[in-house]
């Protein structure tokens, strides 16, 4: 593949037209998706929650964290957004 090549199929998968649609269907971002989750206050020693995310690129996990946070949440909404917080950092 160029370099050529690989730009003209990010710019279709980023920006979609009418173009997009040629783009291979293994290549597209619209097969990506990203779950999180935590545990509200999980450690029985210092109360902090853990944290987890996973990326999948079609039916293949690309990235994943599983990690104890930084901070102890008041409430698992809390824990919940900086779960969720983690995540949207990794994925930009």
């Amino acid at each position: 593949m160029t370099s050529s090549r690989a730009s003209s199929v990010f710019s279709h998968t980023i920006f979609p037209s009418s173009e997009a649609r040629t783009t291979p269907p293994e290549l597209s971002l619209h097969q990506s998706k990203a779950n999180t989750d935590s545990d509200w206050a999980g450690s029985i020693d210092d109360m902090k929650s853990t944290s987890g995310y996973a990326f999948l690129f079609g039916s293949s996990i690309c990235s994943w964290l599983s990690k104890k946070q930084s901070v102890v949440a008041q409430s698992t909404a809390e824990a919940e957004y900086v779960s969720a917080s983690k995540a949207t950092s990794q994925a930009i």
